[in-house]
């Protein structure tokens, strides 16, 4: 049987009452947009709509992006990166704010001055840091430059900051690897902010370990790793997984153990599209409890099977 609509053998909740009446919850991304949605907003808004949160977005960066390669990118006029929140922020609650990739100096400073201005708006929440310096393999995808920018204006008012070992080491000037090093950049990054602090652990055969500090206390999230040798997105997917609980009025903890189960998930069951890297998929859980397969839209004999 072919689905045509994977989600329209979901029955609603009865329990949810009249939704028409009530406004959806909402979180805005500021990044990259990559026209493969494998990162940057649109695997932002892809992570939120599988959670029930609508998704804005404000465009920072264009890239020419597929499965392989990088092939080149446009930085956005900061002026029009500013005309986009502005409209949003006219109309809408910002329930909880992800900035990602935001590329360079300049665009650094103006988005944090711009997001600090509406630090006392009661309709806007959560603000969420992934700055996307380095990626999961190590390489550095931003000038030094912007390295000191995000230290000195992203990391000391954002509410949340999620970072890999390797932003960590750049953000503290220490290096990280094990338990204890880890533990001590938690540290050193919520004394620069105060706000929640969660560092990816480093790669390792068995274990996805993710640490968070909120200033009382370090916990770790720990999954067995699940082994996919070409992937793309999952750093960006779980960042936003965290911002879209927030959004929904989770907190801090509450929202990384949420986007721990979630980003488990879309990594045990990539797109492969392309010749290259596959795209983790955000919305896996919603497609499992569709009982529909991923990869070929086929129902399943088994629900359970579907991944």
């Amino acid at each position: 049987m072919i689905i045509t609509n994977p989600f329209e053998i979901i029955a609603p909740n009865p329990d949810e009452g009249d939704s028409s009446k009530r406004r959806a919850p909402v979180a805005v991304a500021f990044g990259a947009h990559d026209p493969l949605y494998g990162s940057g907003v649109g695997a932002d808004a892809r992570t939120w709509i599988g959670q029930g949160v609508h998704p804005l977005a404000v465009i920072t960066r264009v890239e020419a992006r597929n499965t392989q390669a990088l092939r080149g990118a446009l930085q956005m006029p900061t002026e029009a990166t500013l005309r986009q929140l502005e409209a949003l922020r006219g109309d809408t609650a910002l329930d909880a704010i992800k900035t990602g990739l935001l590329g360079d100096v300049t665009m650094t400073r103006t988005v944090a001055d711009a997001l600090r201005a509406l630090a006392d708006d009661p309709r806007v929440g959560t603000w969420l840091c992934d700055p996307e310096l380095v990626s999961r393999s190590g390489e550095q995808r931003v000038e030094r430059a912007v390295i000191a920018a995000t230290r000195e204006h992203l990391v000391p008012h954002a509410g949340v900051v999620v970072v890999n070992c390797y932003e960590a080491e750049l953000l503290t000037e220490r290096q990280v690897g094990d338990r204890g090093s880890i533990r001590d950049a938690l540290k050193a990054l919520f004394d620069v902010g105060g706000g929640v602090v969660v560092v990816k652990g480093p790669p390792d055969e068995r274990h996805a370990v993710d640490y968070v500090y909120d200033g009382s206390g370090v916990v770790e999230f720990g999954r067995d790793r699940v082994r996919h040798a070409q992937l793309m997105g999952s750093g960006g997917v779980f960042s936003a997984a965290i911002a879209g609980r927030l959004a929904l009025g989770d907190g801090a903890l509450e929202a990384v153990e949420a986007a721990k189960e979630l980003i488990t998930a879309a990594v045990s069951a990539p797109v492969r599209v392309g010749g290259g890297e596959h795209p983790v998929h955000a919305l896996a859980p919603l497609y499992k409890r569709a009982g529909v397969a991923i990869n070929s839209l086929e129902r399943s004999e088994d629900p359970e099977e579907a991944s």
